[in-house]
């Protein structure tokens, strides 16, 4: 008994899609970036760091996904897309607690709360409380 074909598009050609709308998106984030007039030299320096890291994703999406295309019983397409597609949920995850405020994702912060420094300074002497977690917004135990 023969197989009958998925319907719909192939995954090749829905992550090429994705991946070009992605890299769109990050064309237009760089003209942003240029055309502002109120962005430091370190902000800039940040973001290009982050433009370079997406254009990299996107870029191996939209290799999977041409992979894919032309070659659905490629090996390496599917696993790689896999592990593509969750580090940009992860990338995603660090930004949006980026954007929110709520603490610093980069690497040395992150490795800092975990070794148990904190980079908060406060004027009242007293240690500083966590970054991150629910103890962090929660109010000081009255003395």
């Amino acid at each position: 008994m023969a197989t009958a074909p998925n319907p719909g598009p192939s995954p090749g050609v829905v992550a090429s899609g994705l991946a070009a709308v992605g890299i769109l998106f990050t064309a237009a984030s760089v003209r942003s970036i240029v055309t502002s007039r109120d962005v430091s030299w370190q902000l800039a320096l940040r973001q290009a760091g982050l433009i370079a890291l997406l254009l990299a994703a996107f870029g191996a999406e939209l290799g999977c996904g041409i992979g894919l295309t032309f070659n659905r019983t490629a090996v390496f397409g599917p696993e790689l897309l896999g592990d593509v597609l969750i580090a940009m949920l992860l990338i995603g995850i660090a930004r949006a607690w980026e954007l929110v405020g709520d603490r610093d994702t980069g690497i040395v912060s992150s490795l800092a709360v975990l070794v148990g420094h904190s980079s908060a300074s406060d004027d009242s002497g007293d240690p500083p409380r966590p970054t991150s977690g629910p103890s962090s917004r929660a109010t000081p135990p009255p003395e």
